[in-house]
């Protein structure tokens, strides 16, 4: 399951000390070309029919890495492109299987004193069009942001056939540890899908309706340095469809991404 805070990271500073501001800015988000930053990938996932004790689940381990390429200035706006690539290898828990997955990712976004807004996103699952359309545009953070301060992102819609309309709210400050050190007082956002997950799975050429479903993706954010760790977490109840007496099978996973490494750009 994609998570659906779609930049990897806004931008990065080599800086972790002790800084707790009133709210996060423009000036705190803006991003400069050249930014660049690694994230530690953990995936977890499982699928099971509801009601028989058929399980399977896996276990991925990877790599995110994201850099600012292009960046331009004017209006009192930046316009920057975001270049991703995920590298993971999966484990299959029942056979040991290992399978390698590559994702990459290209997106135009905005920068502007009222917000950080995704304009495009195309991206490719090993070599396939996994691109999310974020319509319009997404509104990946409102500002300036402070605890308390919610919005309405958007509505995204992916290859798969789903489509969902997060609320995000800043819901306070803690301090993170990750490989790229300790940072304290960041602000802590949570996404979530109120009105659940519209629409359906594709599965070749067949479609399985989906039941039920949730997502639900917590970031933190540092001034300067953007996000610097993100848990996600989806549970989809999906079933054959039309086929109302088809046993449910539901789908869980659960993703954190880490800053491992990170180098600030020019300005």
């Amino acid at each position: 399951m994609k998570r659906f805070s779609l930049i990897s990271a806004l931008l990065v500073f080599a800086c972790a000390g002790g800084l707790r501001a009133g709210s996060f800015g423009f000036a705190e988000m803006e991003p400069a070309k050249g930014d660049k930053s690694v994230y530690k990938v953990f995936e977890q996932s499982s699928m099971n029919f509801e009601g028989t004790p058929v399980r399977m689940s896996n276990r991925g381990v990877g790599t995110e890495k994201t850099e600012i390429v292009a960046a331009s200035k004017g209006d009192g706006k930046t316009v920057f492109m975001a270049l991703s690539n995920r590298s993971v290898k999966t484990t299959y828990s029942e056979s040991g299987k290992v399978e390698s997955s590559s994702t990459f990712g290209l997106e135009t976004c905005r920068a502007t004193p009222g917000g950080i807004w995704v304009d495009s996103n195309m991206a490719w699952d090993d070599g396939e069009d996994s691109s999310v359309d974020v319509g319009t545009c997404y509104l990946e953070m409102r500002l300036p942001c402070a605890p308390g301060t919610g919005w309405r992102a958007g509505r995204v819609s992916y290859k798969e056939g789903f489509s969902i309309r997060p609320y995000s709210e800043a819901v306070g400050y803690e301090d993170v540890s990750v490989p790229a050190g300790t940072f304290k007082g960041c602000l802590k956002v949570v996404s979530t899908s109120p009105d659940g997950v519209e629409g359906y799975l594709l599965q070749g050429e067949n479609r399985l309706e989906i039941v039920s479903g949730n997502i639900e993706v917590t970031s933190y954010y540092y001034p300067k340095v953007g996000m610097v760790k993100e848990v996600s977490v989806s549970s989809l109840r999906v079933r054959p469809e039309g086929e109302d007496d088809v046993a449910v099978l539901k789908m869980e996973t659960a993703t954190t991404l880490a800053l491992s490494e990170y180098k600030l750009g020019s300005r």
